[in-house]
């Protein structure tokens, strides 16, 4: 026991006190770690797919006849594997994604008449290549899309060049507007929209006559081996020959005004 000064200069006793460490021994009931599920193994993985590939009753699949076939194709198969890998082998997760990428497909789908176009236009369009319904299970899960439409380019509120804009006049230099083009030309020469100058379209387009000079003198070369029959006539040959020549006769005028400076707006003097 001892005395100590407290703040009002007045004598204050001080007792020093012990604690029972049995008494105040705080206990706290921790949760048991989760139990780890058991791994699954490949023949229960082929199982449950064997399920869902499987025809009901009625003839139908749980998932689309593509989808059945790219499970049967033993090339595709591991794609589709894959795909059910994603979805941690759960076979109703994986029917939903099934369905809502069929949904979302469905939703786009529409006619429109036959017409060559370029990637770029099919983009701007919205369009999308022939791709199975895996591929695009993967690719929406690798890449994402955009759901909110308020993330979308609004074209109206971009300053464009103009009267009454920010944005510099066009130069000289500004390439050729290409909106008179025909699709087929530009499918053709796929190159043909990133060019600056008309010059510059002349080796991409001469590039592509030869490939095909050397296609028709491969061609031309394997039906003179043949023996004459009604199959090779004589006027197939001569549309072969026409046809080379043609090609010939282009790839040299196009040569000629490239070397005389025409495409550039200069006559050669």
């Amino acid at each position: 026991m001892t005395w100590a000064q407290g703040p009002d200069e007045g004598p204050m006793l001080a007792v020093e006190m012990s604690f029972d460490e049995e008494e105040y021994e705080m206990t706290f009931d921790a949760p048991e770690p989760p139990q780890e599920l058991p791994r699954i193994t490949e023949g229960a993985i082929f199982k449950r797919m064997w399920r869902m590939f499987r025809p009901r009753q009625d003839g139908s699949y749980l998932v689309p006849e593509s989808m059945v076939k790219e499970y049967q194709n033993k090339v595709s198969r591991p794609t589709v594997v894959r795909a059910f890998e994603r979805c941690g082998y759960h076979v109703e997760k994986f029917l939903k994604k099934v369905n809502k990428t069929l949904e979302d497909v469905e939703e786009v789908e529409i006619e429109e008449d036959w017409e060559f176009m370029t990637e770029d236009e099919m983009r701007e369009a919205n369009w999308k290549t022939h791709r199975s319904i895996v591929r695009r299970m993967m690719e929406a899960e690798e890449e994402g899309e955009i759901e909110d439409k308020d993330l979308a380019m609004d074209w109206g509120k971009m300053d464009m060049q103009g009267c009454n804009s920010s944005a510099p006049a066009g130069g000289a230099n500004q390439g050729p507007s290409l909106d008179g083009v025909d699709k087929k030309t530009l499918q053709c020469f796929p190159d043909l929209e990133k060019v600056s100058v008309p010059s510059s379209i002349v080796p991409k387009a001469g590039a592509a006559v030869q490939k095909c000079l050397a296609k028709l003198s491969a061609r031309m070369s394997e039906l003179l081996l043949c023996v004459e029959s009604d199959l090779v006539t004589k006027p197939m040959m001569q549309r072969l020959t026409q046809m080379r020549d043609n090609l010939a006769t282009a790839d040299a005028q196009m040569t000629k005004l490239y070397e005389q400076g025409m495409l550039d707006g200069y006559d050669g003097e």
